[in-house]
């Protein structure tokens, strides 16, 4: 008597259906690896974007900062006395502007150096330019320093 069973899938078949789950697994693997792949890439150049974003608008801040020591080390022979600097008196300045009567009856602000300020921040509360600044002052750049009187230009 022949013990086949009638309800078995057939050995040709069912390798068939192996190939065609291993083939599927595999397409699933690798379109999940390529989507990570993507979201990764798409999140670096996000945060990429927001960094030169941070960047740029930091430049004017860290332009007006004096620079860092440099982390190398220092050896014993390259030490040289120094003199040490006086503490600098700062004396709170108003923040209201004087104003000064000239001679030709010419009303003329004068704006005294704070600590932490820089011509761009003085042109802006003054609504005026660096540039004009500069040339009402004749100061030689843009540097300035603390307790400086400048002159506001008239409007």
């Amino acid at each position: 008597m022949n013990a086949t069973n009638p309800f078995q899938i057939p050995s040709c078949l069912q390798i068939d259906h192996e190939r065609r789950h291993r083939e599927r697994f595999k397409r699933m693997f690798i379109t999940g690896v390529v989507a990570g792949v993507l979201l990764l890439v798409g999140l670096l150049i996000k945060d990429s974007i927001s960094e030169q974003a941070k960047a740029a608008a930091s430049i004017s801040v860290a332009a007006d900062l004096p620079e860092p020591p440099s982390n190398t080390p220092v050896l014993a022979t390259d030490l040289k006395p120094i003199s040490i600097p006086q503490p600098a008196v700062f004396q709170h300045a108003p923040d209201v502007p004087k104003a000064n009567i000239s001679p030709a009856g010419h009303s003329e602000t004068v704006y005294v150096v704070k600590s932490g300020d820089t011509l761009s921040r003085i042109a802006r509360t003054h609504r005026t330019t660096v540039k004009t600044i500069v040339v009402a002052n004749s100061l030689a750049s843009d540097r300035i320093a603390i307790g400086t009187k400048l002159k506001m230009p008239e409007i």
